[in-house]
């Protein structure tokens, strides 16, 4: 009696090409794409990811400053100043941004907003030291592929009464992390955000 190898148990004569055919299809698929994230900037210049990554961690600074409450119910002017470039004495976009989400937030609790300095009880100084994102691109072909954007705000706050004595200083840092996860190449993108 003749004795039948493994591959003849399990594979009869006519699906004997199957298995080389399945193992070069997978090969094939695994091979022939891959996941690239392009930037297509707008015309500000940054990225979707950068912008919301900024702003998330502007919001983690604004829920957890503490601070603000001590000018509730007072006239306050705001200004803002950041280490970005200026065009002559226009604000940059970050102190416009800075700006606009303090006044919400001091709006919130009761505190008028003054148009000009001279009108105030109080002004708010927002220091931005750092107001900026990091991306981080890491892969293991074929099987992962991961593009982390990190988004940082770190702002000293002060406020002052006309006469420019301190009312309160504080310093608050927040921070955002978007993660895009490609599996194989080819599945995703799998966002997270923390």
């Amino acid at each position: 009696m003749e004795r039948k190898t493994n591959t003849e148990i399990f594979l009869s004569p006519r699906s004997k090409w199957l298995l080389p055919l399945l193992a070069l299809l997978l090969a094939a698929l695994l091979s022939s794409a891959c996941a690239t994230k392009r930037y297509i900037g707008p015309t500000s210049g940054r990225s979707a990811d950068s912008q919301l990554a900024t702003s998330y961690a502007l919001d983690k600074v604004l829920s957890s400053a503490t601070s603000l409450s001590a000018l509730s119910g007072k006239r306050v002017y705001i200004e803002a100043f950041s280490l970005t470039e200026h065009q002559g004495e226009e604000r940059s976009p970050e102190e416009h941004l800075l700006r606009a989400w303090f006044s919400e937030k001091l709006r919130q609790q009761g505190t008028q907003v003054a148009d000009r300095k001279e009108e105030a009880e109080a002004v708010l100084s927002i220091v931005a030291k750092a107001m900026g994102v990091d991306v981080v691109r890491r892969d293991f072909p074929p099987i992962i592929y991961i593009e982390s954007t990190r988004g940082l705000v770190d702002l000293h706050l002060a406020a002052f009464d006309p006469q420019g004595k301190i009312l309160f200083t504080e310093d608050k840092r927040g921070k955002a992390v978007f993660r895009d996860y490609y599996l194989f190449y080819l599945f995703g993108p799998l966002t997270s955000v923390r």
